[in-house]
């Protein structure tokens, strides 16, 4: 007797861990979250002072669920002439898809990083932007 309720105990236990289980992972919903970035200059930069000018940007994208940060999708685009970029209506553009799992606290974040270097002095800017996981178009826009 004492091994049937043992046994039903056991067996009512482990359906309810695998319902809780079950019903944890049904929480999180798979999107697929395409972002998009758009490069430009905002100037024609055509002076003599910004002939030898050069940028660099690095773009990052993270999850993040309290302290812990997961490395999604990086890029670096190398050193390239200021003058070279397009303006703002001919931008240039790449789209990233991110196959991500969105919990209940976890935040998508953008991170970019722009270095300019003019002629040896070096200029570093940043800036970072939360991507919304119900959002369907994600543009990031980078002014150079």
């Amino acid at each position: 007797m004492k091994k049937n309720i043992l046994k039903v105990a056991l067996l009512i236990s482990t359906i309810a861990l695998t319902g809780f289980i079950t019903l944890h992972q049904n929480n999180k919903k798979q999107i697929n979250l395409p972002v998009v970035f758009s490069v430009y200059k905002t100037s024609s930069y055509n002076a003599p002072i910004y002939k030898d000018s050069k940028v660099s940007l690095r773009i990052t994208i993270t999850a993040e669920k309290g302290n812990k940060k997961e490395l999604l999708w990086q890029r670096i685009y190398p050193n390239r002439m200021i003058s070279d970029f397009p303006m703002i209506g001919r931008a240039s553009t790449q789209q990233v898809k991110l196959n991500q799992l969105f919990g209940a606290h976890e935040n998508i974040r953008v991170q970019y990083e722009l270095i300019y270097d003019s002629k040896g002095s070096i200029l570093q800017t940043q800036n970072s932007e939360l991507l919304t996981p119900h959002t369907s178009d994600q543009v990031i826009r980078i002014a150079i």
